[in-house]
Order: structure tokens, then sequence, then C-alpha cells
């Protein structure tokens, strides 16, 4: 007589621990797998905050140099701008020396900042801010951008003021006079700028109604040109520590 046995009396059952043991073995496989990934996107992470880093000083580095430079200009356009205060202040005159003109002509060119801003831009736009741990180095950053944005402002003002005593000037001097002047190209020839003692023996009429608008004008700008110096110089101490900051955050040399 044939016997048949059923399926399930020879099917294995397992009990639970075995189904305890490989949902286990299942849960530890995706969790190694997400700490895996978390390290590596940490790693990633550092990496990129420590290029970005870098590369913030090396812009903080051309804006303090830029910065310098300007300051060294802003305290010889000082001195001038002083020389032709006392000038028009100490005289009363219907014609000046052509290099009282020129004085005035140079007071026109300005120096302006120009941030160096690509990181800091990237760090913005991009949502880069949030690889920085240190609080202290996010802090003196927008700092930096504050004062930046100040600097920008101030020198717009300034500019205007510029351009108010440019056409002042304009009044000021008498126009057919100096074009004869500046056209004759045997009294000019070789003439370096700004050589204001080379020919002066030169003289221009002046309108004299003008005389005083233009001395508070001046004396005004001067205030505003000393009040940026020192923004200026503010500025690069700011940028300064800042670079300081993150060198030693992130043991950055050079």
């Amino acid at each position: 007589m044939e016997v048949h046995k059923h399926p399930h009396d020879v099917m294995h059952r397992k009990n639970w621990g075995e189904y305890f043991l490989e949902f286990l073995m299942i849960f530890l496989a995706v969790f190694l797998g997400f700490l895996a990934e978390n390290w590596r996107e940490h790693v990633v992470d550092r990496r990129r905050e420590k290029e970005l880093m870098g590369a913030l000083v090396n812009d903080l580095r051309l804006d303090t140099s830029q910065l310098s430079n300007l300051l060294r200009w802003r305290n010889g356009r000082g001195t001038l701008l002083d020389s032709t205060i006392q000038f028009y202040s100490t005289q009363n005159f219907l014609r000046v020396p052509l290099r009282a003109f020129e004085m005035s002509g140079q007071l026109f060119r300005l120096g302006f900042f120009y941030q160096n801003s690509g990181t800091l831009d990237q760090l913005k736009n991009a949502g880069d801010f949030r690889l920085i741990r240190c609080r202290q180095i996010i802090d003196s950053i927008e700092k930096y951008d504050r004062e930046v944005k100040r600097m920008e402002k101030r020198d717009a003002a300034e500019g205007e003021q510029a351009s108010r005593q440019r056409e002042l000037v304009e009044r000021l001097f008498d126009g057919k006079a100096l074009s004869k002047i500046y056209t004759d190209s045997i009294l000019f020839l070789g003439r370096n700028e700004g050589d204001f003692f080379r020919h002066s023996w030169l003289t221009i009429a002046v309108n004299p109604q003008y005389t005083d608008e233009y001395l508070n004008l001046l004396i005004n700008f001067r205030t505003l040109w000393r009040q940026d110096t020192n923004v200026e110089a503010d500025l690069k101490d700011i940028a300064t520590h800042l670079i300081g900051l993150i060198k030693k955050e992130y043991h950055l040399h050079g």
C-alpha cells in the first residue's frame, strides 16, 4: 500500500527566533548602509567646507590688498584736498595759477572699492553657509558683508559729491582761456600729469561769485572723505581679522 506524505509535513517551520534574526540582519544592513552614506556625506561636506574657506581667504586677501592701495591713495588725495581748501580760503582773487585748476581737477578722480565676492556669492546663493560649523566665522562673514554694502553706499555718495564739485568748477573757471591753454601743443608738449608747478607763470580767470560756494563744497567733501577713509580702514581690519579666524579654524597655511 503506497503512502503519500503531505507537503507541509516535510516543510521546516521557522520559530520566532529565526524570524527575529532575519529581521535583525536586514535592519543592521540597512542601518550600516545609512551610517556609511552619512559618513561619506560628512567627509564630502567637510572637504567642501575647507575648500570654500580657502577660496574665501584668497578673496579676502585680494580685498585687503586693494584696500591698502586705496588707503594710500586716499591719504595722498586727502593732502591735496587740504591744500586746495587752504589755497581758496586764504586768498581773494580774480585770477589764480593754472595749478589751482589742476588741483581741483585731481579731486574729481575717485577710487572705489570693488569686492572680490565670488566665494561669498556662492556661499549665499548655493546655500553653502550650512557647511560652516563655526558660528564666530559666520558672524564675522556677515559683518564683513554688511560693511562692504555700507562702503558701496558711501562710495556712491562720494561720487555724487564729486559730480557737484565738477559742475561748480566748470562755472568757477574761464572755459575759453582753459581751452586755449590746453590746446597749445608747444606749451604742453611732454607735460606730466599732476605736475602742478611746471607752468607756474600761467594764470586763469575765475568767477569770484562761485568761490565761497566752491570752498564750502570742498569743506563738506573733506568731511565725507575722512569718514569714508575710516570706513575703508575698518573694512580692512574686519577682513584681516576674518582671515585670521578662518586660518586658525581650518589650519590653513600661507
